[in-house]
Order: structure tokens, then C-alpha cells, then sequence
């Protein structure tokens, strides 16, 4: 599915970017990220919604699901109505975010149409909610489905029949609002029972439910903000044209990023088991984390090594030279690529520990370095200043706290010893890039042939520096016995539950 939504991605992107303009990507891109900025309010309340309804399902207590329900929907409409109004109140500020508003036509109105596809589908969500809850996400997953290729369908259409910006919009909007209809139609036939007029939630719930969606909330915030505001201060700072350029490599590296959350998501319940089952047990713990930071930094070596040799020359056979960034800037955007992957097995802790109270000041430290940095930057650098910004505020934060916490309270370690880990792998990532960046510079024409000449040479470099360093450490043997034994299903294989 995950190859279905790529594909899709890339064919919808080639189709606006030919029709529309680079132009018209970079306005869309702004607008989108001070919208998620603004949905900074709905941080943690899915989460701990989807949490507060495990026992009384389980219970089969559906009057107090009926509550819950209820004060949700109630919370969600606050959250939509929140962001249209905020919405409405930037209006008078957007020239201050689109240094090149002079090119766009009907701009305002194209805003307002994010407005709407990007508050509305807050009005439907405790529907959403309800069937993650009764652990019927299949539901949720076939109508999003459904929907995005609906959706993609009308979009393309629109683009090669029009060539409008407002039209394409307007699709968006039109097909997700069917879209969380039918989802809503379908909660209310599956569970009649839970649509009954009830009381309101006791006070001591409902401190309890927002207190859980606060910590949510802290933890996500970073990541969001960091994600959302580079975009929109090189709009601001240099140009809404070059926030479209940017916007191409940025998809690419959060398809990447979103595929590799999948692992992480497909690991959280065994680590979620391990770590109830195995609560004060901090050498086990720490002994199948081992495994997993090996395995994500293996990974993102190789990864990050192909994705700054291959992404200009990709981006020239798919769009052409003038979409490309210089090799310096390419190289922030992978590191920056790099240190948000290397966090999931962090983040998989901290969710499976209960960590989050440790976390209710740390992000809007970085956040406050981040702004301030990139803005510093960006007026001595240019373009690079904000993605250092970015990379800057990443280790001065998150780098060490997060691991700080979680080796202290998870695995009772020192955190020395994850610091000196990633920065060997570091040391063998850069290696590797620059191996295979001095092969790069003798080809002079990027053509398919030389593209995938490259793509071999960058694999074969990477993973052979990683196996040759690595080969016989124990983390090294048990991965490779553990992919062994799941390519070839060797069920007798019992050390397997020890390291996942």
C-alpha cells in the first residue's frame, strides 16, 4: 500500500508541477505547513482518545463510551473551528509569508480553500477515532484508500483539463468531505448503541484525559513545528518559488521517513510487552534496544549515503536541472533526514515506558532554538541557514535529552554510550558519501544508465563499510539471523522473541 501511495505522490506532483508551475507547488506547500502549525491543538487528543476507550470496550461499557464520544466530538469541533478562526485572523498577514504573492491570482481565496480541507475533516474525526478504538482501523484504511485514489483521480483531471490552481483545491476539499461522510454513516449504523444522549463526563475524567493529551501534545509539537516551519521562513525570507523546489526533496525524504515509521509502528507492541512484562528488567530492555538502534542505523547510513548521491540526479531525469539545490544544501537536508530517523527507536521506548512526563519542556526549547536559529541563518546564509537552524536546535535538544531519558529511566545506562554510537555511525555515513561522491564527480552527464550505475556503487559502498565494521559484533549476527530466519520462515528459530 505503501508503494501504491508513493507512486501516487509522484504521479499527482509531475502532473500539478507541469500544469501549475513550480510556482503554484511552493504556494500550496506554505499554506499547508502554517496550517499544521495551526492543528497543533489536535496534538495528543487522538492518541489519548484511542487510549481512554480501550477498557470501557473492553468492559463493554457503552454508556461511558457514549460519554467519551461525546466530549470528543465536542473537543474536535473546538479544534475545527479554532483553526478556520485562526485561519481567518492571518489573512491580513500573508504577504509577510509569500515574498512572491504578486505572481498568484485569487490567492486569498485559494488560502481559504485550505482552510476548509484542513479544519474539516476535524468535524468527522471521533468517528475515526471510534473505530481505531474497537480495533477495526481496516474500516479507517479501506475508505482512505478509496478516497485518496477518488481523490487523485479528480485532481489530475481537473489539472490537465483546467490548469487551475482553484479547481484542483476545491477536489481536495469536495472528495474528503464525502470521504468523512461515509465514515461517519458508517459509525453510526455499526454502533447505534453508542449514539445515545448521554450526561457529560465528570470533572476528574475529563482532567485526566487532557492531562494525557498535554504530555501527548508536548512531544509531538517539536516534531511538527521542526517539519512545518521551514517551508514557510523560506517563503518568507527568500522565495515562495524555492519553498516549491525544496517542497520536492522534503516529500521525498517524508515518504521515506513515514515508511521507516511503519517499522517502527510494527515493532511498538512487542516493545509495548517487553517493557510491561519486563518493567525492572533494564539489561533485557536494553538488550533488544541494542538491536534495534543497529538495525536503524544501518539502515539510515545506507539510506542517507544514497539519498545525497542520488537526489540531484534524480531530480534532474524526473523534473529537469533548474529544479536541483546545491550539493551543500542537499547534504544538510540528509543529515537533517538522518537524525529524525535515528530517533524512532527512542520514541518507541518513550511510548512503551510511559516517558512522556519527562518531555513537557524539551520541545519547546528546540522549537524557540529552531525559530531563532533559522531566522538568524537565513539572513547570513541564505537557503542553508534554515536547514541548519534546523540540524543545530536537533543536537543542542533532542540528540542527547531524548536518549538521556530513556537511557536513565529505561535501561539505567549512561548516555555516553549512545553518543559515542551515533557519532561513529555518523563518521561511517559521511565516509561512505564521500567514497562514492568522488565516483560521482567523474560522471558529467546524469543520464538513466549513469543514475543507476550510481544506485549500485552507493548500496554496494555503504553496506559494505557498515558490514565490514560491524560484521562481528553481536547486534550485527543476531539481525542477520533474525532476517534469515523470517526470509526463509524458519519457525524453529527461538531466539528471535529476544531481539524484537
Amino acid at each position: 500500500m505503501q508503494i501504491v501511495n508513493i507512486l501516487i505522490r509522484f504521479i499527482v506532483r509531475t502532473t500539478f508541477i507541469h500544469s501549475l508551475g513550480i510556482a503554484y507547488l511552493g504556494l500550496g506547500n506554505v499554506f499547508n505547513n502554517i496550517l499544521n502549525v495551526l492543528s497543533l491543538a489536535e496534538l495528543g487528543i487522538g492518541t489519548s482518545i484511542i487510549y481512554d476507550m480501550y477498557k470501557p470496550i473492553a468492559e463493554n461499557n457503552t454508556y461511558l463510551i457514549s460519554q467519551l464520544l461525546y466530549f470528543y466530538r465536542k473537543i474536535y469541533a473546538f479544534i475545527g473551528w479554532l483553526i478556520i478562526s485562526i485561519g481567518l485572523i492571518i489573512i491580513p498577514f500573508l504577504p509577510y509569508f509569500l515574498t512572491d504573492i504578486y505572481m498568484f491570482e485569487n490567492v486569498y481565496l485559494i488560502y481559504l480553500l485550505h482552510v476548509i480541507y484542513s479544519s474539516s475533516s476535524y468535524f468527522f474525526a471521533h468517528y475515526r477515532s471510534l473505530f481505531t478504538a474497537y480495533q477495526l482501523e481496516r474500516i479507517n484504511s479501506k475508505n482512505t484508500t478509496v478516497i485518496m485514489l477518488l481523490r487523485t483521480a479528480g485532481e489530475i483531471f481537473v489539472l490537465i483539463v483546467t490548469r487551475d490552481y482553484i479547481y484542483y483545491i476545491f477536489v481536495q476539499v469536495v472528495i474528503t468531505i464525502w470521504g468523512n461522510y461515509l465514515i461517519m454513516k458508517k459509525a453510526k449504523k455499526m454502533f447505534p448503541q453508542i449514539m445515545q444522549k448521554v450526561e457529560k463526563l465528570d470533572n476528574i475524567k475529563v482532567k485526566n484525559i487532557l492531562h494525557n493529551a498535554f504530555n501527548m501534545f508536548s512531544i509531538k509539537v517539536g516534531q511538527t513545528v521542526l517539519s512545518s516551519t521551514d517551508n514557510i521562513l523560506i517563503s518568507a525570507y527568500i522565495s515562495t518559488v524555492i519553498s516549491g523546489i525544496y517542497g520536492n526533496y522534503n516529500m521525498i525524504t517524508q515518504l521515506l521517513l513515514s515508511t521507516m515509521f511503519m517499522l517502527e509502528t510494527a515493532i511498538s507492541a512487542s516493545i509495548g510487552n517487553l517493557c510491561i512484562e519486563n518493567k525492572n528488567n533494564y539489561s533485557k530492555k536494553y538488550y533488544v534496544f541494542q538491536r534495534i538502534r543497529f538495525g536503524y542505523s544501518f539502515l539510515l547510513g545506507i539510506m542517507s549515503t544514497c539519498l545525497f548521491i542520488l537526489f540531484n540526479p534524480f531530480i534532474e531525469l524526473w523534473l529537469g536541472q533548474k529544479y536541483i539545490l546545491n550539493n551543500m544544501t542537499v547534504l544538510i537536508i540528509v543529515i537533517n533526514f538522518y537524525l529524525s530517523g535515528i530517533r524512532q527507536p527512542l520514541e518507541a521506548f518513550i511510548n512503551a515506558d510511559g516517558l512522556f512526563r519527562y518531555f513537557r519542556i524539551k520541545p519547546w526549547i528546540e522549537v524557540f532554538i529552531n525559530l531563532t536559529l533559522s531566522i538568524i541563518a537565513v539572513k547570513l546564509c541564505g537557503l542553508i541557514g534554515i536547514f541548519i537552524g534546523t540540524t543545530i536546535s536537533h543536537i543542542l535538544t533532542t540528540l542527547w535529552y531524548d536518549a538521556y531519558v530513556v537511557y536513565k529511566y529505561s535501561f539505567s545506562q549512561k548516555v555516553r554510550l549512545y553518543i559515542a554510537l551515533f557519532f561513529k555511525n555518523i563518521f561511517l555515513t559521511l565516509i561512505s558519501m564521500g567514497i562514492v561522491y568522488f565516483v560521482k564527480s567523474h560522471i558529467i552527464h546524469v543520464t538513466f544508465v549513469s543514475f543507476m550505475s550510481l544506485s549500485f556503487i552507493s548500496l554496494l559502498v555503504s553496506f559494505s563499510i557498515f558490514t565490514l565494521v560491524y560484521f562481528k559484533t553481536s547486534e550485527f549476527q543476531d539481525i542477520k539471523l533474525l532476517l534469515i530466519n523470517r526470509l526463509f520462515q524458519h519457525k524453529e528459530f527461538k531466539d528471535e522473541r529476544n531481539i524484537l
